[in-house]
């Protein structure tokens, strides 16, 4: 990341964009809708004294102040599949990196039982308040980050897509080529779960549309 322009759409408390400000980014801009996480994004830029890092309060779906291929690096992790017009938000995303610039996505797949399930039993958790939902989830020892992904993964809107989906949305906005993103989890590695006996089944054929999108 050192002295490239980086773009991070969907920030959130701005995890992703403080590691690349800290490894050296030129400028990283920030963007996020939800305005009480950017209240403690800010504490923590604050407190680390970084100087690189812009943060905007903004749709990440809508970005005509920003110009095309004006960042070396830009990422959506886990964000634009809980937007009303995901589709819009690739585009975007796309249209602001730069030419030999990179495009980390991350979107929910398609096809598997594992949201399959989620969605079945959303309409009976959306009777219970989240409040009273973390109370009980607390009560059985539940650490937060378990927590937390509980009630993402049923209390907000998302959608899906398919890996060849995903790539034929982007083909007709210009020419790339790609791979798979690998995490730091054996869950975070697409390619991996795939592979184990019941991978394709829970996750869908193509699994989770993890990529590293590199710009020609």
């Amino acid at each position: 990341f050192a002295g490239k322009n980086c773009f991070d759409g969907g920030c959130g408390t701005g995890r992703l964009a403080i590691a690349m400000a800290q490894m050296g980014a030129k400028n990283v801009t920030a963007i996020d809708l939800g305005a009480e996480c950017l209240d403690y994004f800010r504490t923590i830029v604050e407190r680390y004294g970084l100087k690189n890092i812009e943060i905007i309060e903004h749709d990440v779906t809508e970005l005509p102040a920003w110009q095309d291929g004006a960042y070396d690096f830009v990422a959506s992790n886990g964000v634009l599949h809980h937007t009303e017009n995901c589709e819009r938000g690739i585009r975007e995303h796309f249209r602001i990196t730069k030419p030999g610039g990179v495009f980390w996505v991350y979107l929910y797949g398609a096809g598997g039982m594992y949201w399959h399930l989620y969605d079945l039993l959303k309409p009976i958790v959306l009777k219970i308040p989240p409040a009273d939902i973390r109370r009980i989830l607390g009560a059985f020892g539940l650490r937060e980050g378990l927590i937390y992904t509980y009630l993402d993964n049923f209390l907000a809107p998302r959608m899906y897509y398919g890996r060849d989906e995903f790539l034929k949305l982007l083909k007709q906005e210009g020419e790339f080529s790609w791979q798979h993103a690998k995490g730091m989890s054996e869950i975070d590695d697409t390619e991996k779960l795939l592979n184990t006996a019941y991978g394709a089944q829970i996750y869908g054929p193509q699994g989770e549309v993890r990529l590293v999108v590199s710009k020609a």
